[in-house]
């Protein structure tokens, strides 16, 4: 795994475990309510606002490389809901694991497709070599 992948899946997971540890207070729960939550409902909201927060933890495992790590998302929503269970401000519910795997599953889902292009791409397209982008030195004759 090179570092650059290391930091991604490390970044990802901080996001994920701050902003799901972070007590959320009436004023923000209220702002997104009125915002969008009378349009799908507060529970819709929540498990929407669930699945996006794995996305990028989904997203970095795949680029890590490691299909079986896709099974750390139920294990931290797991940790999260039960660490929940203790906070106030914080409401734990059995629905929010499902919701934060379903996100980390589109987050692999996605960066595979992206993965798979970039491949393709390459093999269809590969990189030109840089002698041949190069203008010729004076060395040799110059055309007239």
């Amino acid at each position: 795994m090179t570092s650059r992948t290391r930091l991604a899946l490390l970044a990802a997971l901080l996001l994920t475990l701050v902003v799901a540890l972070t007590p959320v207070g009436p004023s923000l729960q209220q702002g997104l309510m009125e915002v969008v939550g009378h349009l799908v409902g507060p529970r819709r909201l929540a498990a929407g606002l669930n699945v996006l927060l794995f996305v990028p933890l989904g997203a970095a495992i795949r680029y890590w490389g490691r299909p079986w790590a896709l099974l750390a998302a139920p294990v931290v929503s797991v940790g999260i809901e039960l660490t929940q269970l203790t906070m106030s401000g914080r409401n734990a519910d059995p629905i929010d694991v499902v919701a934060n795997t379903l996100g980390a599953a589109i987050g692999y889902a996605v960066a595979h497709v992206i993965l798979a292009r970039r491949r393709r791409e390459h093999v269809h397209n590969p990189p030109v070599p840089s002698f041949w982008l190069t203008p010729p030195s004076g060395d040799g004759p110059t055309p007239r």
